[in-house]
């Protein structure tokens, strides 16, 4: 096994990263340096590898030959930025299927089910649009099945009926409520695998996408909760991407004017603007001075409507903007 992971032939190095990756949800960079260098050291005994000895162009060729070998198996690891340390997290995802299909293979229909509207009350909440999170209170509430999906309607005899958008009607899979310590194990599973992340804001606990889920749900995310207008033109858009690392941001801030869209993870934000002066910032989408305000759960913290950076503007005249938006 060569003592360098630069090397373009797949070789026992590969092999023994891929197994210990795939026993982990994700991994960060800083991660990955310690397994290296257990693995190079074991090969190379009479020339231990440190971790500082770790780049990140070895990490960057490494990803690359485990990728052109695992695509053929419809596997590929991915990376973004942790949206809250800005730490370059990878992961290893099916390529050909939605992780909520592949969720089928741990969690029953019902579960499944269970997951998909914590997913809707993220993207969906007309009131929370810039929460991107569920409320413990909230989730443990959505372990009860609605008694039709916001696709069926029924029937004149009662039953549940999908449309197939020409009128027809056909039966829906009835869904199931679960208890509450069956919903808890979900969310608690799902955290533990990276796919969902926990934060206690102001005492209460929210569930939000962690970064395994941000990954492998970027376009599902996409096509499922954007939306076009009549004439194919972008409609709806609830699923936003970072100004600055182009990834969807679920947590930092944004603008706070209400028709404009722009979001920025904190560290993309103190990038973009760099040293410049508070009066010397300006939105790159309205082009008018930066006033930001929180996205993500601490929309929910004490005077959590604004995340610096001008934010001592008067409440009503933010509130205002907010309700212009909705409308």
């Amino acid at each position: 096994m060569s003592h360098s992971d630069g090397e373009s032939d797949y070789n026992d190095l590969h092999r023994a990263f891929l197994q210990a990756f795939s026993a982990r949800a994700v991994l960060t960079t800083e991660e990955i340096k310690p397994i290296l260098s257990i693995i190079l050291t074991a090969a190379h005994p009479d020339r231990p590898t440190l971790e500082g000895d770790i780049t990140p162009p070895v990490v960057t060729n490494l990803i690359q030959t485990l990728n052109a070998r695992l695509v053929s198996l419809d596997y590929e690891i991915r990376s973004t930025k942790d949206p809250i340390s800005g730490t370059t997290v990878y992961a290893l995802v099916n390529s050909t299927s939605d992780a909520v299909t592949q969720l089928a293979t741990t969690f029953s229909a019902d579960e499944i089910a269970f997951v998909k509207r914590v997913l809707d009350a993220m993207f969906e909440h007309p009131k929370k649009r810039d929460l991107y999170a569920v409320s413990s209170v909230d989730a443990a509430a959505l372990a009860r099945a609605p008694r039709t999906n916001r696709q069926s309607q029924v029937s004149g005899d009662g039953d549940t009926v999908m449309s197939n958008g020409d009128g027809v009607g056909t039966p829906a899979p009835t869904v199931k409520s679960i208890d509450m310590p069956t919903s808890d194990r979900i969310l608690r599973t799902l955290v533990s695998q990276g796919f969902f992340a926990a934060n206690r804001i102001a005492g209460t606990e929210y569930y939000r996408l962690g970064n395994r889920g941000l990954i492998e749900l970027r376009m599902w995310l996409k096509e499922m909760y954007n939306e076009e207008d009549e004439d194919g033109e972008e409609g709806v858009k609830r699923v936003r991407d970072c100004e600055g690392c182009k990834e969807i941001c679920t947590w930092g801030v944004r603008c706070r004017r209400g028709e404009c869209g722009v979001r920025f993870h904190d560290q993309c934000r103190d990038v973009y603007f760099g040293k410049r002066r508070d009066e010397d910032k300006r939105c790159p989408g309205c082009r008018r001075g930066w006033v930001e305000a929180f996205v993500g759960p601490r929309v929910m913290s004490v005077g959590g409507g604004g995340g610096g950076g001008g934010s001592g503007r008067r409440r009503d005249e933010e509130e205002n903007e907010d309700e212009e938006e909705d409308e």
